[in-house]
């Protein structure tokens, strides 16, 4: 049983409750893969952004094992800028940050009430994962029905916490855990 399991009510409790979340906790604790699967299972689409073409690939892989048992590109897709495989279906999709496809869906994430952006790997603070961010934030602060959740192994959660409108944090206590769903190519 991964250490994040333990949290789910509290993470999706946590998540419905506010416009933005962040959750901290060590490498291989099930960040990524176990909170998109725990809110579309709450009837949320997700969409979790990731800084590297393989980082969004993978866990796609993973997820679409995991959740309904289906082939990526039904429930569970991914976008990356030089290849995408994703349907109307698809309830969590995972992209790298800087793709186009995240601006082609703001118009939706600004009208939608059950969508929820994850910026996972906050911590790597890239130009595009920080604009996305303060663009969110703005979204949020103007009224927008989007949910945010910031999401890191190494973060300073306090700090961000004051930028993100005083959001909670969520502390997954565990030691760092072997990533299992890489593979060499």
């Amino acid at each position: 049983m991964l250490p994040i399991e333990s949290l789910k009510d509290e993470i999706v409790r946590t998540i419905n409750e506010n416009p933005i979340t962040i959750i901290e906790g060590a490498t291989g604790c099930g960040k990524t893969t176990k909170v998109p699967m725990y809110l579309a299972e709450a009837g949320y689409n997700v969409i979790v952004t990731q800084p590297r073409r393989l980082a969004a690939m993978m866990p796609a892989k993973y997820v679409a094992e995991h959740f309904g048992n289906k082939p990526v590109g039904d429930l569970v897709g991914f976008y990356t800028g030089i290849e995408s495989n994703f349907s109307e279906n698809s309830q969590i999709i995972y992209s790298t940050e800087g793709s186009e496809f995240l601006f082609q869906i703001s118009a939706n994430i600004r009208t939608s009430s059950n969508n929820v952006l994850v910026i996972d790997e906050i911590h790597e603070w890239s130009i595009e994962a920080d604009v996305l961010l303060a663009y969110v934030k703005n979204l949020i602060n103007n009224g927008a029905n989007i949910k945010l959740v910031a999401m890191s192994a190494t973060l300073e959660s306090n700090l961000l916490s004051s930028y993100l409108n005083n959001a909670p944090v969520i502390k997954i206590k565990s030691n760092a855990y072997n990533v299992g769903f890489i593979q060499k190519p």
